[in-house]
C-alpha cells in the first residue's frame, strides 16, 4: 500500500490541492516580488522629529535605506485597495501616480517637508 495525504493521490500523482497550494504559493511570490518593485520605485523617506521644531520628512539620495542617483519629493503613498499610508520620495516621472499625495502646506517641488500631526490626523478622518 503506497502512502496518500491530502497532496498525493495513491498512485504518487498531486492532488487538486497539491495544485491549489502550488497557485497560491505562486500568487505571493508575485505580490512579493511586487512589492519590492514597489518599495524601490518609491523608497521610505528620511525622517526626524525635535520637540521644538516638530516633524521633518525629505529625501536624499540614500532614503529608506536605497542608494540611487534621483532625490526626489516626499508624498504620501498609498498601497493599492489601502487606506493607510508611508512616506516615500517620488522621483519626477511619478508625481502624478495616483497612489502618492502631497503633505499638507508643503511645495510640491521641495525635497523636504514640515509635518503637522494635527493636518495629517484630519485627513485620516
Amino acid at each position: 500500500m503506497r502512502y496518500t495525504s491530502r497532496y498525493y493521490n495513491e498512485d504518487g500523482s498531486k492532488t487538486k490541492e497539491w495544485h491549489e497550494v502550488q497557485a497560491l504559493l505562486s500568487q505571493k511570490e508575485a505580490l512579493e516580488a511586487e512589492r519590492r518593485e514597489l518599495e524601490k520605485r518609491f523608497p521610505g523617506c528620511n525622517s526626524r522629529w525635535n520637540k521644538k521644531e516638530g516633524g521633518y520628512v525629505f529625501c536624499s539620495e540614500k532614503s529608506g535605506g536605497v542608494h540611487r542617483d534621483w532625490v526626489g519629493f516626499p508624498r504620501r503613498y498609498f498601497a493599492p485597495g489601502s487606506s493607510s499610508w508611508r512616506c516615500c520620495c517620488v522621483h519626477e516621472r511619478d508625481l502624478d501616480n495616483p497612489h502618492v499625495k502631497l503633505y499638507p502646506d508643503c511645495d510640491p517641488s521641495a525635497t523636504g517637508c514640515k509635518t503637522d500631526p494635527e493636518k495629517l490626523r484630519k485627513l485620516k478622518s
